[in-house]
């Protein structure tokens, strides 16, 4: 009870001590309230008013007409522009109405009508629009009107209407109704201004919820726009990195702890040739893509990744459905994506790399074998020199018809064997320093397919198709050499089932480079010679090797290796290119191409000529004792005078004490104390109208045409032959 009394007082002291502004803040809360009093009133008062005017003219009181008229007319008129006037203007219009209405009654009716009731009314509304204060000062008011009008009444300033009851004027009356006024005005005014407090302070707590709703509403909107801005971060991030993912020309993949595939770029997909939906999910074991041998390398790369390694760089092969191999290099990096523990891999093709670095081995060891062939030319065939040019001398000295002569000359024969063996080695080296014409090769082709015909089983069908007479830049015994190398090949490969091979030269005209990492001839016009049969097929595990030297697949005895070695030699020499194609079971092909001259000249052809002699006076140089003496022998069976020297010092100061005792000069390259060349110049300062012809086993140090630059007439091959050199002194006495 008295916590309720306390609280209730606490109402009533709040009402009474409320601010002006606090009523500001339920300001559109009682211009609502307002309009709908006056709407109310505007729409029932009209009804109210028609009966009034009809009673109060009943009574005989016109003037009632001429106030409730115009009354009425302003409260509607105020309701109609309610919006446009202030709260005060209207809040006034409306109690002044009524109480204007109120006294009106109060006066002609006393408190037997409805005057009493209106101004109840007016403290009420004034209290509920104004507050408890203001409604308190109007019910003070009104209540004075009250007394006002009993005491009126009471003195006889109003009389009362014929129709009311006498008692109307008695005093007792009066003052009874001054405190039931007061009574009920102020239970009405006290209660209104509690009701409005508690309005008041729950529009208040509202409006302070509102505002802390509105804040948090304002926080959720920021982080609404913020969530939905990093939500478009990360979708442009996602799509981004994701266009990263995609076109990335290596191929990139995710993989679990596993090895089941998460998921992959479409290089992946490219290099594995197969659709991706078919890799997610399943493990690379299962795929079965990996070369066999690299399937133990694999798991040792996941297990380096579970236990947080990254792994690689990796080589290993991939086989795709379509059965071609794929050698790439991969790298492995393990993290955490989510709280799961997955593998990041990026695989490489590096098959064109590998191919490139093959090539690249080959030509390596090309150029080492060009070199071993280099150094051991000159000590050979000076060898050789010795072998054959006494043998050459003993044919001189002995009866040509005995059996002794048919040794030697088997042994010349041997030795010729042996000079065109070095020759080849030199050929396939590239370092050969044969004199290159104009030659038809479709005429040695004629040649050659005839002879092999005679050699070859008849199971072994040969198809020329010669549609070219074009001349290359060639060697003809180098062109015959590789016909019958790569045809004595074609036959031995069809031996055992027979078949054909088909021989094919036709001018050609390549337009395009070669692509980088393939090999091909360069633009030009081209001799292509085609070798194609039906042989057993060259394996592709061995098809890179078949032009290396040594190679052979023939028993052995049957074939040394190097006939496929010198045609590539050779074939490279002439600036051409060769390229072989096979499939096992159905045969083989090689393509040959040579580039086409521009300049025509006839074949030339091999023509026994007689031994030329003479008998000028030679001064032979050179720093092997045996070949000198040899070479000096068989310069005097032609007739010729000759003096010999080992040192190249000795036959400078020879020939500088006695310049005009010699008419030709043979040194050789290579000697001691004094180089090729130099000793040439000196002998050429001297004299410079002198003769000289060089003799060498190799040299990589001076060519031919530098030698014609400094002086020199001719070249010597060695060995030295006997008809080769007897040409060589005449050509140049005699030029």
């Amino acid at each position: 009870m008295k916590k309720a009394l306390q609280q209730i007082f606490a109402d009533l002291g709040g009402g009474l001590s409320m601010r002006p502004d606090t009523l500001k803040s339920i300001l559109p809360v009682r211009r609502r309230l307002l309009r709908g009093m006056l709407a109310a009133l505007s729409i029932f008062g009209l009804p109210a008013l028609i009966i009034a005017c009809i009673e109060t003219v009943k009574l005989g009181l016109p003037p009632a007409v001429f106030l409730y008229t115009p009354l009425y007319l302003v409260v509607l008129s105020t309701t109609l522009y309610f919006s446009r006037l202030p709260f005060g203007l209207c809040a006034g219009v409306m109690l002044g109405s009524l109480y204007l209405i109120a006294v009106f009654n109060l006066i002609h009716f006393s408190f037997a009508g409805a005057g009493i009731e209106l101004l109840l009314t007016v403290s009420m509304l004034a209290t509920v629009l104004y507050g408890t204060r203001a409604g308190l000062l109007v019910a003070a008011a009104c209540l004075l009107s009250i007394a006002a009008a009993g005491t009126g009444f009471l003195s006889g300033v109003f009389q009362i209407e014929p129709l009311m009851p006498a008692t109307t004027g008695q005093a007792v009356a009066w003052i009874t109704a001054g405190i039931v006024y007061v009574l009920l005005s102020g239970a009405l005014v006290l209660s209104s201004g509690m009701l409005q407090g508690h309005l008041i302070r729950s529009w208040e707590k509202v409006q302070q919820q509102a505002e802390q709703l509105q804040s948090v509403n304002q926080g959720l909107d920021r982080e609404i726009v913020d969530r939905r801005a990093a939500e478009m971060r990360l979708k442009q991030s996602e799509a981004q990195f994701r266009t990263l993912f995609e076109l990335a020309p290596d191929a990139i993949y995710l993989n679990d702890m596993q090895g089941t595939l998460l998921d992959g770029n479409r290089a992946a997909e490219k290099l594995m040739g197969v659709d991706r939906r078919r890799l997610i999910g399943k493990s690379f074991q299962s795929l079965n893509l990996l070369a066999p041998d690299d399937l133990p390398k694999a798991l040792s790369i996941l297990e380096k990744n579970i236990n947080g390694q990254a792994g690689g760089p990796d080589e290993l092969t991939i086989i795709n459905p379509t059965g071609k191999s794929v050698v790439v290099e991969i790298r492995s990096f393990p993290f955490n994506l989510n709280g799961k523990n997955i593998v990041m891999g990026i695989a490489r093709d590096v098959t064109d790399r590998k191919r490139l670095e093959f090539r690249l081995g080959q030509a390596q060891k090309m150029e080492s074998i060009g070199t071993l062939a280099g150094g051991i030319a000159h000590d050979f065939n000076n060898i050789l020199s010795s072998v054959i040019g006494y043998t050459e001398l003993a044919l001189e000295e002995i009866d040509r018809s005995s059996a002794v002569a048919e040794y030697l000359i088997e042994v010349c024969n041997a030795g010729n064997r042996a000079r065109d063996l070095v020759k080849q080695i030199l050929a396939f080296a590239r370092q050969s320093d044969d004199v290159l014409k104009p030659v038809q090769v479709s005429a040695i082709a004629k040649e050659v397919l005839k002879l092999i015909r005679a050699s070859i089983p008849a199971t072994i069908d040969i198809q020329p198709n010669i549609h070219s007479d074009s001349l290359v830049m060639a060697n003809p015994s180098q062109i015959h050499q590789i016909f019958m190398n790569i045809c004595t090949n074609a036959a031995h490969a069809m031996e055992e089932q027979g078949g054909t091979l088909t021989v094919c030269l036709q001018d050609v005209a390549i337009q395009e480079e070669p692509k980088p990492l393939e090999s091909g001839p360069a633009p030009g016009d081209y001799l292509k010679i085609t070798f194609a049969d039906t042989g057993k097929g060259i394996a592709p595990e061995i098809i890179d090797a078949v032009f290396e030297p040594y190679f052979t697949t023939k028993a052995p005895g049957e074939g040394t290796g190097m006939g496929l070695a010198m045609v590539h030699g050779i074939v490279g020499s002439y600036g051409g290119h060769i390229d072989v194609e096979s499939t096992v079971g159905q045969g083989t092909v090689f393509s040959i191409h040579l580039p086409i001259t521009k300049k025509r000249g006839a074949r030339l052809t091999l023509e026994t000529e007689p031994i030329s002699t003479g008998n000028e006076r030679i001064l032979f140089v050179d720093d092997e004792a045996p070949i000198a003496d040899m070479s000096g022998r068989l310069l005097e069976q032609l007739g010729y005078r000759v003096t010999t020297r080992t040192s190249s010092t000795e036959a400078l100061a020879l020939f500088n004490q006695r310049p005009l005792d010699f008419d030709l000069v043979i040194s050789n390259m290579t000697m001691p104390n004094m180089t090729d060349d130099r000793l040439a110049l000196e002998l050429l300062q001297i004299r410079p109208d002198l003769p000289v012809i060089l003799c060498t086993g190799y040299s990589k140090r001076i060519s031919e045409d530098t030698a014609v630059k400094i002086g020199v007439k001719a070249f010597i091959y060695k060995p030295i032959v006997k008809k080769d050199l007897a040409a060589a002194v005449r050509r140049v006495l005699d030029a």
